[in-house]
């Protein structure tokens, strides 16, 4: 198996995940644009039953529609495609590297399941220090693709995952959460720089 799949590769109903996900990142009607940290945060909502959405677990055609709404970040990074690839590829230091990318990674595991698909578990810390909010946790499957425009994305959806049931004692460790549809689009600026 290999750490990432081309998007020329894709199965079907994985390309139809790429293309709602990439519709969901190009998407211009955005609006609250606004700045943090230097990256560019602009919102909006989504009927999740929409004929353009291809969300994963959303229903098309369902009589109570569910607006979700959409956070996207935009940024440059130093780094080209290729090293982000790379990174994004990587799963036997996922861990290590994911505690160091997000200060509320706790723990998790990610491991390789078909080209470019990946099995993963982690568990998350809340912001700011509440007493009585318990972390999250999230099982999700994530795509990684190489785009013959040079381009890389990374897609994660919901999925469960057998060695990680959800804690369903009276005091759990972590509640179960769910990644709708989340992701990374990194387009290449020069050989040194994405965004």
């Amino acid at each position: 198996m290999k750490p990432f799949i081309l998007e020329r590769d894709l199965p079907l109903h994985l390309s139809s995940i790429l293309d709602g996900f990439l519709y969901e990142v190009k998407e211009a009607n955005y609006t609250g644009r606004g700045q943090v940290m230097g990256i560019e945060i602009s919102t909006r909502t989504v009927n999740a039953t929409s004929p353009k959405a291809s969300i994963p677990g959303t229903r098309k055609g369902s009589d109570s529609p569910a607006p979700l709404p959409i956070t996207r970040g935009v940024a440059t990074v130093d780094a080209s495609c290729e090293e982000l690839r790379r990174f994004w590829a990587e799963g036997r230091d996922w861990a290590r590297h994911m505690k160091i990318a997000d200060p509320m990674f706790i723990k998790g595991r990610k491991q390789l399941i078909g080209d470019g698909l990946y099995q993963c578990y982690a568990a998350f810390s809340l912001p700011g220090d509440v007493a009585g909010v318990t972390p999250r946790d999230f099982t999700f499957n994530e795509l990684v693709v190489a785009r013959k425009d040079g381009s890389v994305a990374v897609v994660c959806w919901n999925q469960p995952w057998e060695a990680y049931p959800p804690d369903t004692s009276y005091f759990p460790s972590y509640i179960r959460g769910r990644i709708i549809l989340s992701g990374y689009f990194a387009r290449p600026l020069s050989k040194t720089k994405s965004r």
